[in-house]
């Protein structure tokens, strides 16, 4: 009798043509390699996203306006008018206008005048997560003032023209000027110069470095410092007593080598024709001048050496000369601290109205109302700001602030 039973174990085999094996194993390599693609390409772009963070371009702003100036934002191809409140970010360009100027301040803390008729484009304004900045603006035609404060390692601050481009160091004060040919003005610290043939230079303190329009160096001299100003003080309220009109003694450090002494008394930050009085060929860093009106004035210096050649102005002090004989001490309130990123800081609050505020040292832009803002970069590891007021009768009072 035949078994019932079946085996355990059955095989049966298949014939797969050579094509379809190929097939297969083409299909499998193509999926491995779409997932090690897609697997690379995602961790390409976390790395990227990653760095993206770490990157914060940060806003400039105006620390002050006068004039009529304009900005044309980067999206945009129509010029509106500044205004101080504006915050101002890369690809943005600023143009002032005839008798106008403007002041900005970057991440780093480092602040730039606008002087009349001149166009400034914003070309990087950038806070790292490591605290380094980058600061990149181009002058295109004008004249500007700079000055920075200190810079940590591989931060970088650069102005760059049509002919030349300037790496400006930590702790520098410096003019540039651009056209059809760029000259270059240290008055403090150093910058490093590179032209567009190709040269490069490093340009120290009281140094003049002028560049062709074909880009090479024309002119390279050594120049007179520009004087410290002392009297009187940067926003300060002199008093006229019963006078109507007032005598003010104004001196400054005499400069090694000079022979003669410029000063101009104007009543605007641009001078030109604002100026109201002046001395040429003043051989003493002292002069009286009798007979000034009450009002607010700007004032400056320059050296000439003796063959007649100039050295720079001085950046201008601001006095008031006013009457008043009360003594009370000034309010002063804090409204708001924000933080800009690295050490600077934008403090805003209020004190009595037509008072004159200081904030850290810095001069706060204060409106007839009271409200008062500054924007501060601190040194060191002080944490603490010292802020004053003082109005136009010569009361006065101080807050300190902790950061």
């Amino acid at each position: 009798m035949a078994s019932s039973k079946r085996a355990r174990l059955s095989l049966e085999w298949y014939t797969i043509p050579k094509r379809t094996l190929y097939l297969l194993v083409a299909s499998l390599l193509g999926v491995a390699g779409l997932i090690g693609g897609g697997w690379g390409l995602y961790r390409y772009l976390n790395r990227q996203l990653n760095t993206e963070a770490q990157v914060w371009r940060q806003k400039a702003r105006f620390t002050q306006i006068e004039g009529r100036v304009l900005v044309k934002r980067a999206n945009s191809t129509e010029f509106i008018t500044a205004r101080e409140e504006m915050e101002l970010e890369a690809g943005d360009t600023i143009q002032t206008q005839s008798k106008s100027l403007a002041r900005v301040q970057f991440v780093d803390g480092s602040s730039y005048t606008i002087k009349p008729e001149t166009t400034l484009v914003i070309k990087d304004n950038i806070l790292l997560s490591d605290k380094t900045t980058r600061v990149h603006v181009a002058v295109g035609i004008g004249t500007i003032n700079l000055a920075t404060g200190e810079q940590s390692a591989g931060s970088s601050n650069v102005v760059q023209t049509g002919q030349a481009s300037a790496r400006v160091g930590s702790h520098t004060e410096a003019s540039v000027a651009a056209g059809e040919r760029t000259e270059i003005r240290i008055t403090r610290g150093s910058a490093n110069v590179q032209t567009r043939a190709g040269e490069n230079f490093a340009v120290r303190s009281n140094e003049l470095f002028e560049v062709a329009s074909d880009g090479r160096l024309a002119r390279h001299e050594r120049m007179l410092p520009a004087p410290t100003l002392l009297a009187p003080e940067n926003q300060r309220y002199l008093q006229l007593g019963q006078s109507r009109t007032g005598r003010v003694t104004f001196q400054w450090t005499a400069v090694p080598q000079a022979r003669s002494y410029q000063i101009e008394i104007a009543t605007s930050a641009y001078f030109g024709d604002t100026v109201r009085a002046s001395r040429h060929h003043q051989t003493s860093p002292m002069v009286v001048f009798d007979n000034l009106a009450p009002g607010s004035y700007y004032w400056r210096v320059r050296a000439s050496d003796e063959k007649g050649t100039a050295g720079p102005y001085s950046e201008p002090f601001v006095f008031t000369l006013v009457g008043g004989t009360s003594q009370r001490e000034l309010s002063i309130t804090v409204i708001r601290q924000t933080y800009l990123g690295g050490n600077s800081f934008m403090i805003e609050g209020r004190t009595e109205p037509g008072a004159r505020v200081k904030v850290g040292g810095t001069f706060a832009r204060s409106e007839p109302s009271g409200d008062f803002r500054a924007f501060v970069t601190l040194s060191g590891r002080s944490r603490q700001l010292l802020i004053e007021a003082e109005d136009q009768d010569g009361n006065k009072g101080q807050k300190w602030l902790r950061l």
